[in-house]
């Protein structure tokens, strides 16, 4: 069997869904089970409106809400036969005067808690499965919806919820399995899932790859499908870097690596659980379905020495603290700990400490009590080189430090792990940096 996850930008349209769907249809005989995201924007267009009742805009909120529920009425009316659509639209109604309900709760606190954000964002995932397993089941498939809440068990960090995977697991081979048996294809929600008291909690923005892999490892698919309007991983951003091309395959720990430092294809966690059960994932395009593609295999199938592509991570800054000795390093990551700021990279010299963390609102905040901060460099950005062998490759490095110096490009700081490079550099140079990076370690032409 194969797990299969479409994406908001898949999905967005009344043609998109329609090759959705071929998708889905000349795959059947794998046995199939379908993830899907929020339509187009959904969720991001839930939170404007979330956040619009918390400030008190009710009326703004309101023309907000207004637009989304008519763009998944007239989605439902272009794919649906009338009976269907009369079904759909009820539950439309219905969904609507839920989100209602939530908003109305938020306007009353002027608040917008994590717990009430995800009470109104899981709706984008719920209306878009209502009506594309509705229309999947008219075009003939023996699809079935189920509600990922029942199954997805999480703990009750509301917005990037930590997944239970032993209650996962029971919960899915005792509602999905059977019906998968039985010749359906499950339709689920990606991106949501309920806490102990089931209460609706999410996984963070684009979740719904971290479903599918979450899915796919305790079913032991035979692949994980995550399906995009883009042709796979490519060698860099391709806003950025003209000539960047698909990478065809990667090692699981490639990928974590891309993922980790920047590459915005695949939620960052969704290599894990497929790493752990050797789940091949492919990731592939809705627009182009025989097209070039990234193929994700365990690390010993594959071993393609050399970068496979270089990443952009802006908006970090670079800490250097002076140490005494280990237990004050221990505390500076206890006292970032405290203010939840993200550790992205660390690295030591003598007595001093360089750590690149993300440039969060409240950092200054967590940063005032610290003693052995002697220098902060904000407007960074980190310039990644991924690959594997670079333990066997010193030219790397050497390449970098020509490029950037050709360039007049600043390397602030530099690191290097065995299946990376990293150098952070001025944000205003980043994007030349990227392209004369892409350069000289990628491109052949």
């Amino acid at each position: 069997m194969i797990v299969m996850k479409f994406g908001g930008a898949s999905v967005g349209s009344v043609s998109d869904i329609k090759k959705v769907k071929d998708i889905i249809l000349s795959r059947t005989d794998k046995n199939p089970v379908v993830v899907f995201s929020a339509m187009a924007k959904t969720t991001r267009s839930l939170l404007e409106t979330a956040k619009e009742y918390a400030a008190g805009n009710r009326e703004k909120g309101n023309k907000h809400l207004q637009q989304i529920k008519e763009f998944h009425l007239e989605i439902s009316e272009n794919l649906l036969n009338p009976e269907n659509y009369s079904e759909v639209s009820g539950k439309i109604s219905d969904y609507f005067s839920m989100i209602i309900n939530s908003l109305n709760a938020i306007f009353s606190l002027n608040e917008l808690s994590p717990r009430s954000s995800d009470s109104v964002l899981c709706f984008g995932e719920l209306l878009s499965t209502l009506i594309i397993e509705k229309y999947l089941s008219q075009s003939g498939i023996n699809s079935k919806l189920f509600d990922s809440r029942d199954f997805i068990k999480t703990d009750s960090t509301f917005t990037k919820a930590v997944p239970n995977f032993k209650k996962i697991t029971e919960k899915v081979n005792e509602i999905i399995l059977p019906s998968l048996n039985s010749g359906f294809v499950p339709v689920i929600q990606g991106f949501i899932g309920s806490d102990s008291k089931n209460l609706t909690t999410t996984l963070g923005f684009e979740g719904s790859d971290y479903t599918a892999a979450i899915t796919g490892s305790i079913l032991n698919a035979d692949i994980i499908e995550i399906w995009k309007k883009v042709q796979g991983i490519m060698s860099s951003d391709p806003y950025l870097v003209k000539n960047a091309e698909t990478v065809r395959l990667l090692t699981f720990t490639e990928a974590e690596e891309l993922t980790f430092f920047g590459a915005k294809v695949l939620h960052p966690s969704t290599v894990l659980p497929a790493k752990n059960k050797n789940i091949p994932i492919s990731i592939k395009n809705t627009e182009d379905p025989e097209g070039p593609f990234t193929l994700i295999k365990p690390d010993e199938e594959y071993r393609d020495a050399g970068i496979k592509s270089v990443t952009l991570m802006r908006n970090v800054v670079l800490l250097k603290y002076k140490i005494e000795n280990y237990s004050d390093f221990y505390k500076i990551q206890n006292d970032l700990d405290r203010y939840d700021i993200q550790v992205i990279l660390s690295g030591f010299l003598h007595n001093r400490v360089e750590i690149i963390v993300r440039n969060e609102d409240y950092l200054e905040s967590a940063l005032s009590e610290s003693k052995n901060l002697i220098n902060i460099i904000k407007e960074c950005a980190l310039v990644t080189a991924v690959g594997t062998g670079m333990e066997q490759n010193p030219e790397i490095p050497g390449k970098i430090f020509s490029a950037a110096a050709e360039q007049k490009i600043r390397i602030i700081s530099f690191f290097k792990g065995d299946f990376s490079v990293v150098i952070s550099v001025e944000m205003a140079q980043a994007e030349k940096c990227i392209k004369a990076l892409h350069e000289v370690l990628i491109d052949h032409n």
